[in-house]
């Protein structure tokens, strides 16, 4: 077994926190380690590793703004705007590159903000950018290195959970550890730093 490559924290770092000295459980470790993480991610609705994007699509709301699915962008990396060719054909897939002049992104944030208004429409707008966090643990470069070591955290507290009670779970609603999908219940958010960490870091549409 291994770490998936955008795992949020690493085997060693999670055994020092759990004051783990012994390899036999390091597999298992793994397996859960996959599992919080996609947890995390699913629960922000995001990723954090630097990742590269292309031909995300997204809809206009006849608004000057563009939220980005993913944040924050990276600087200097390339960044191309493309509005749908308007066409008789719905089906027709021909896109117009939009002037870097006419629009800001918000790197932070991930909000691209125009002069003019993004025409309302289902898809009718794609992007390629670079977005997330530049941390690679197999690199021995992690989430507190890029300032988030407040998610490992939470990454490492979850963790824990589900390895000291992986024989009688008690507040997890379904872990299939193999196959990397745990479900937390309500009682796993009775954690108010859990609560307020995830709830940081997740994008809220309005």
């Amino acid at each position: 077994m291994s770490l998936n490559s955008y795992a949020l924290t690493s085997l060693d770092r999670l055994k020092t926190f759990l004051g783990i000295t012994s390899s036999d459980y390091d597999t298992v470790l793994e397996y859960m380690i996959n599992s919080v993480s996609d947890f995390v991610e699913n629960e922000c609705d995001r990723r954090f590793k630097k990742t590269a994007y292309s031909d995300v699509k997204l809809d206009g709301q006849s608004s000057r703004e563009l939220i980005l699915p993913q944040w924050p962008v990276i600087s200097g990396e390339t960044f191309t705007l493309y509005e749908r060719k308007n066409s008789s054909d719905y089906g027709d897939d021909e896109w117009v590159a939009i002037d870097s002049n006419d629009y800001r992104v918000d790197n932070d944030s991930g909000i691209v903000k125009a002069s003019f208004t993004f025409v309302r429409g289902f898809q009718n707008y794609k992007v390629n950018y670079t977005a997330g966090y530049d941390f690679d643990v197999s690199e021995e470069t992690y989430l507190s290195d890029v300032g988030l070591s407040d998610l490992e955290n939470i990454v490492w507290k979850l963790t824990g959970r589900v390895y000291n009670e992986r024989k009688i779970p008690s507040n997890i609603s379904r872990m299939k550890l193999y196959n990397y999908d745990v479900a937390f219940s309500k009682e796993a958010f009775s954690d108010d730093e859990i609560k307020e960490v995830l709830s940081k870091y997740q994008r809220f549409s309005f």
